[in-house]
């Protein structure tokens, strides 16, 4: 199994490739130019009728019509379920989105201070150490859970 991958953007969709090293990896980009320029000149055989992109956190979240979210993962603490609800929110909440969407009465009592930044509009937004938190910790946390 490669070291590290790599996505590679074309006309046609992406190709991913796997590397151990830089030699490699020269190798692989050579080739992968060659087979994307192959099937782009041969594209015209295709019709693509649609593209559909799914929601990247349809598994964590549900979104009705209005725009309100519900949380379908659950995080253990207070403090990650809100945080987790500012993350996947489509546009920042403010503090009664807040408590609707996670259902914790007081969420700004279960964030370290600085982590949700009021804005003017008095909507929240996470900070970047929070938002790594929730990418790099609460994400693959909550996915491992089925």
């Amino acid at each position: 199994m490669p070291t590290f991958r790599a996505r590679l953007n074309t006309v046609f969709g992406n190709i991913e490739i796997g590397f151990d090293d830089e030699k490699e990896l020269d190798d692989r980009l050579r080739r992968s130019r060659e087979f994307a320029k192959q099937i782009a000149d041969q594209a015209s055989d295709f019709v693509v009728l649609s593209k559909q992109e799914g929601d990247p956190f349809g598994d964590l979240r549900s979104v009705s019509p209005d725009g309100k979210l519900q949380l379908l993962k659950i995080p253990k603490s207070k403090g990650d379920i809100v945080r987790l609800v500012a993350f996947l929110a489509s546009r920042p909440p403010t503090c009664t989105e807040l408590i609707e969407a996670s259902g914790v009465s007081n969420p700004l009592a279960y964030v370290k201070k600085g982590e949700l930044v009021k804005d003017d509009g008095g909507r929240y937004t996470l900070e970047a150490k929070a938002k790594q938190h929730v990418v790099n910790k609460l994400l693959p946390i909550l996915r491992r859970a089925r």
